[in-house]
């Protein structure tokens, strides 16, 4: 099955390839229910695409083993001639009978619950950084110099109001509704991740804050299914890209493939590691940056905390620095 936003395609075949039903059905779940409602419990292959959870949910709650196709590996997909919903959706299925689909890892509800919660205080906390930004240039566009550092604070506010602007009245309203929603954000995650012992053990790490720790352990998952640190740290995109050419090997930069959040929280928390803590990340770093410059020996720290995490959650230890 193609999965889109608004619509998407499904083709039903047999183990043989014999085509038993197919057409277009709207993604949601009544769309689901109705295309699907009658079929014995089958394998379905579906594309990881932004609409796939709901869709995921709503077939395996039918009964279905839903498959979630790895899209940087389906390559057929990718190199097809012909890309229309109805080539992939065949070319899925055929992957599927031929056991060829490249499978994307689906966590379990609790941690996918977990993961999204994390993503959407990221995304709050982007917009209220751009609405920041777009307050400061506001007031150096109309030459007011502010008498605060910090423009955020109870005495910085009343300031920003005496003004009486406003377009810097609205701004200001936008970011502390932005603020609500982040605090609102943090009470649930407390709750929700108090009974979590992966947590517990990533909050060991210096530097490592509880909200950090659940985007760390909501973007790995299941720790099990790295069998190495070296792997862990791939899926991070935290290992240089290697180039081949005849008998020599050639490494670039990072290879910035797989989970961009755990990348981003793991290099976060390398900075602030490095510059508050003395540990052997801290003296790894401080040997390394008079080599290769401050900027690539904080994503070499990021790499080895990122080891270091995998041996913490792999042994269920605490942080030894």
């Amino acid at each position: 099955m193609d999965v889109h936003k608004g619509f998407s395609h499904a083709i039903v075949m047999t183990e043989t390839g014999e085509v038993l039903k197919e057409g277009r059905i709207e993604t949601s779940s009544e769309g689901m229910k109705g295309f699907f409602q009658g079929l014995p419990p089958s394998r379905i292959a579906m594309e990881s695409t932004r609409a796939w959870e709901p869709v995921y949910e709503a077939l395996t709650e039918l009964g279905h083993d839903v498959r979630l196709s790895h899209p940087m590996k389906t390559k057929a997909i990718a190199y097809a001639k012909v890309k229309t919903d109805k080539v992939d959706a065949r070319t899925l299925a055929d992957l599927l009978r031929a056991n060829l689909l490249p499978q994307s890892y689906v966590p379990p509800k609790e941690i996918r619950n977990l993961r999204n919660i994390c993503r959407e205080r990221s995304h709050i906390v982007g917009d209220r950084t751009r609405w920041k930004n777009r307050l400061r240039a506001e007031l150096g566009r109309r030459g007011i110099k502010p008498p605060f550092k910090n423009l955020y604070n109870r005495d910085a506010k009343s300031w920003l109001k005496s003004l009486k602007i406003r377009k810097l009245d609205r701004i200001l309203s936008f970011i502390e509704f932005l603020d609500f929603k982040v605090q609102e954000i943090d009470q649930h995650l407390h709750e929700y991740i108090k009974s979590i012992p992966e947590i517990k053990i990533l909050t060991t790490i210096p530097g490592v804050g509880a909200y950090s720790a659940a985007v760390i352990y909501s973007e790995i998952g299941e720790i099990e299914r790295f069998p190495t640190s070296e792997k862990l740290c791939a899926y991070a995109g935290l290992v240089p890209s290697t180039h081949q050419s005849g008998s020599h090997a050639y490494h670039g930069r990072i290879t910035k493939e797989g989970s961009r959040y755990l990348r981003w929280i793991l290099v976060e928390c390398a900075q602030i590691h490095v510059a508050k803590f003395d540990t052997r990340v801290t003296r790894f770093h401080n040997r390394l940056k008079y080599r290769v410059g401050k900027q690539k020996a904080v994503v070499a720290s990021a790499r080895k905390l990122c080891k270091i995490i995998f041996w913490m959650l792999t042994c269920k230890e605490g942080f030894k620095g």
